[in-house]
């Protein structure tokens, strides 16, 4: 298993004018398949988070933010894609919530665009 700490190096040693802010992540660049090391695999080459961690980081995705790939960071590149993993997870859940008519990127798209374009009144 990957631990943390190995992101937390990777990350440190992106040079600064490299790495990317989370508003800068644009939310339909998804990674085409769940990385080997991904904390939401069930297997044994995955990143090893704690309990609290993962409850953490589940609470983050359905309800703060996107959760960039940790992979690129293993190799000291910047994280600029969002997990596939954890994208999967928010589809199924907001989905079944009625927020996206299939829980599929292209729905995910579709109800971007639509937040996108509805006055902010209405939101």
């Amino acid at each position: 298993m990957i631990e943390f700490e190995e992101i937390l190096l990777g990350r440190a040693s992106v040079p600064l004018e490299e790495r990317v802010a989370d508003n800068e992540v644009d939310p339909s660049n998804v990674m085409p398949e769940t990385c080997p090391t991904c904390p939401w695999r069930e297997d044994e080459g995955r990143l090893n988070l704690s309990p609290e961690h993962m409850k953490e980081l589940l609470i983050q995705v359905l309800s703060i933010s996107n959760q960039r790939c940790h992979a690129p960071a293993l190799n000291g590149k910047p994280e600029t894609r969002i997990c596939r993993k954890a994208r999967d997870i928010q589809l199924v859940v907001f989905h079944r919530l009625g927020v996206l008519t299939e829980p599929t990127d292209e729905a995910w798209a579709e109800a971007l665009a639509k937040i996108k374009e509805a006055p902010k009144e209405q939101l």
